[in-house]
């Protein structure tokens, strides 16, 4: 006759109770803690060394022609792909054997591996918002719009300062925001009056700026990005947010069309859950969260900043 553990049943329902109540609402509660990361899409793709994003940075051949004139045939290399590594991020959840033994019973399960769910959900809510903006100092983080939102760093293997379609469209000088200052920012984010930001984001101190040079009856908001718990304004149909992760002095013009976060199939956003185990050599029970991707812009050009607001 097998010998049972109360542990081990401890273990089954810790597991049950995660996967039936907590796992189904991460990946919305994560994805939703952020206005940025709310809008931005999401995809998986299929492994492989790196991510490749294609893009195309030339015409081709364009020539009027009639009769039986020669026809200019020659090729025109006007693609390439920008390269990015896979970035990886883990989240765990950790329950010590002796929280196991006085939270003992389904009530206290419950309540107690809420808790450590949510732990880890906010620590990965920190993390995914915080990598939006990286500069790259970090090479483990994932390429944040600071490495994009500029005309001299090197993006998905390609050098801005020597391939100008590459250089974002960035204000260093401006200290003081103004509606003009705002709109010469959008317009200049535009490719052939096509491609205009549809995400503006800014710190506390900016927006509360601009919602002040706003007439009251001009104060229009967008009813979804409301309702999910953000302050916004509508510029030019874009949302207009405040976003605590948005570095101080900036004011990010996205245009969300151009930029995904990209998964690996098999750990999907915000990643997969890997059940609870105990190791050998400590008392404690460990799940995880873990995600493997980037963040990738394949049209830095159509993407806007403020970085010197005062």
């Amino acid at each position: 006759m097998a010998v049972s553990n109360s542990l081990d049943a401890n273990l089954t329902a810790i597991s049950s109770i995660t996967r039936k109540y907590f796992v189904p609402k991460l990946a919305d509660n994560i994805n939703d803690s952020n206005v940025a990361l709310m809008k931005i899409k999401k995809e998986s793709v299929d492994g492989g060394d790196d991510i490749r994003v294609p893009v195309r940075y030339k015409r081709g051949v364009q020539e009027n022609y009639s009769g039986t004139a020669l026809l200019d045939t020659s090729y025109v290399a006007k693609k390439t792909a920008l390269i990015f590594e896979w970035k990886q991020k883990n989240f765990p959840i950790v329950i010590s054997g002796l929280d196991e033994l006085k939270n003992a019973g389904n009530a206290k399960v419950v309540d107690h591996v809420r808790s450590e769910v949510q732990a880890a959900q906010e620590d990965a809510e920190d993390s995914f918002a915080t990598g939006l903006y990286s500069a790259g100092t970090d090479s483990e983080e994932i390429v944040g719009a600071r490495v994009w939102f500029s005309t001299s760093n090197t993006y998905g293997g390609i050098s801005q300062s020597t391939e100008s379609w590459l250089q974002a469209q960035i204000d260093s000088t401006t200290t003081t925001i103004s509606l003009a200052k705002m709109q010469e920012r959008y317009e200049a984010c535009k490719q052939n009056g096509k491609g205009a930001p549809t995400l503006i984001t800014t710190t506390e101190t900016e927006f509360n700026k601009v919602w002040g040079l706003i007439q009251p009856q001009q104060r229009f908001s967008d009813g979804d990005t409301a309702k999910a718990g953000f302050k916004n304004l509508m510029f030019n149909g874009a949302i207009f947010s405040e976003d605590s992760y948005c570095p101080t002095s900036h004011m990010v013009f996205w245009t969300l069309a151009n930029i995904t976060l990209k998964s690996a199939s098999k750990r999907k956003f915000p990643g997969i859950f890997l059940d609870f185990e105990r190791p050998y050599n400590q008392d404690v029970r460990v799940a995880h969260v873990r995600w493997a991707g980037n963040l990738c812009c394949d049209q830095p050009r159509k993407q806007g900043a403020m970085t010197a607001l005062a």
